[in-house]
């Protein structure tokens, strides 16, 4: 099974391909991230133990 840090959330994507490196966006965008990967971690985990029963 593939690790959900496997994937870049698309908030990563956005800011890779933002020529613009101000550390206000930056935080933003990682912050925006961040909440990204744990709800997708939450949601990936719920979904399993939908499925397991």
């Amino acid at each position: 099974m593939l690790g959900e840090d496997d994937i870049d959330s698309p908030f990563e994507l956005a800011l890779a391909s933002f020529p613009v490196r101000s550390t206000d966006t930056n935080n933003v965008f990682l912050k925006l991230s961040r909440v990204y990967r744990i709800v997708r971690r939450i949601f990936l985990r719920l979904k399993l133990l939908n499925l397991g029963q």
